[in-house]
């Protein structure tokens, strides 16, 4: 297997607005990745994948019968025809190990097979428990309960040693706004204010439709992404992968923080990114992925709570407006027609 062509320059504080974030040509070292074409002829693989599976993998082949697990071999001719991009999670086990296997279909109608290796769930409750929390977050009637419930049930949930909630201004930079500790001796970060560059533009448009990162330990060495020879076979395009490898500017922030590991979830209203919950913790920390997945849910129900209230706080200042106007009055359509204010509707697309 041979790795794909890089045609982006080596990353830097001056060039990391433009880093092709989505195509980082490489995974995080928590599992195997593996893509196949609608033909289902192997055309990328993760440079682990032969070690972890036990047998060696042919790029530009179809994989031969008892290549691939048992599990993965009968299903992947339904997911390779299946018009659905998303496909339903499993547990294999693959000798000492066992793997929760994520599949999707990417843009460029590849479908990619992650086994993510399960680690460690010491600390973290149950996909059920963090469920339990949704009820007690939709019962919120104001944004400030919203987010302090939500911080709350995420950092016991999961017990990083912070959880925060972070809000977008109009100029796209942010502020902390509600925070919950797991360790007594951390500082308060409430009301920290960030510049909009410490997230480039096009990290902001990913995490607008991949709404859950992990970094389970911001020291890892990243695991190339291998493919063909040749110069049609670009970098696979990772936007929507669980083990997606990230920024090295990215994990040189973290470093400089004190953080080893993180978690952010974003808050999507409308197709713009409001604000994100984003988790640090001070060791290495792997979340297993049916924990994420309830805490993502928890994230989008906040998300369309958070929308109800702004939704209604528009009504009303609608309502207002009009009050003031003389009796029998017409509203003027900019009061009726504008989108909402930027203060209301979070940052920039």
């Amino acid at each position: 297997m041979n790795a794909p062509p890089q045609s982006h320059p080596p990353v830097t504080l001056a060039n990391c607005d433009s880093e092709p974030i989505h195509v980082p040509g490489a995974i995080q070292p928590l599992g195997v990745l593996l893509a196949f074409d609608s033909a289902g002829v192997l055309r990328y693989a993760s440079e682990d994948a032969p070690q972890a599976l036990g047998v060696p993998l042919a790029l530009g082949h179809r994989c031969a019968p008892g290549t691939l697990p048992p599990e993965l071999a009968h299903l992947l001719p339904g997911w390779l025809a299946s018009a659905d991009p998303v496909f339903d999670p499993l547990a294999i086990t693959l000798g000492a190990h066992t793997y929760d296997v994520i599949a999707h279909r990417n843009t460029d109608a590849l479908t990619l097979i992650e086994l993510e290796r399960r680690g460690d769930a010491t600390g973290i409750a149950e996909p059920a428990r963090i469920y339990r929390g949704i009820e007690r977050i939709r019962s919120q009637r104001d944004i400030a309960s919203l987010l302090d419930h939500t911080v709350q049930a995420v950092q016991r949930a999961t017990g990083f040693d912070r959880v925060m909630a972070y809000r977008f201004h109009p100029d796209d930079s942010g502020e902390i706004v509600a925070e919950r500790r797991g360790d007594a001796t951390l500082e308060d970060w409430v009301g920290r204010r960030y510049p909009a560059g410490d997230i480039p533009a096009q990290a902001r448009r990913l995490y607008t439709v991949n709404t859950l990162r992990q970094i389970a330990d911001g020291q890892y060495q990243p695991v190339r992404v291998l493919g063909e020879d040749g110069p049609a076979h670009a970098p696979l395009d990772l936007s929507f992968s669980v083990l997606r490898s990230v920024s090295p500017v990215h994990l040189e922030y973290m470093a400089n923080m004190g953080v080893r590991a993180s978690m952010s979830l974003s808050l999507v209203l409308g197709g713009r990114l409001w604000g994100m919950i984003a988790c640090h913790h001070h060791a290495p920390r792997h979340i297993p992925y049916s924990a994420r997945l309830a805490c993502e849910a928890l994230a989008q129900v906040l998300s369309a709570a958070l929308a109800n209230i702004e939704g209604r706080e528009r009504a009303e200042q609608a309502r207002r407006s009009a009050a003031l106007l003389p009796s029998g009055a017409a509203v003027p359509s900019a009061t009726r027609c504008q989108p909402p204010a930027p203060w209301r509707a979070g940052p920039r697309p």
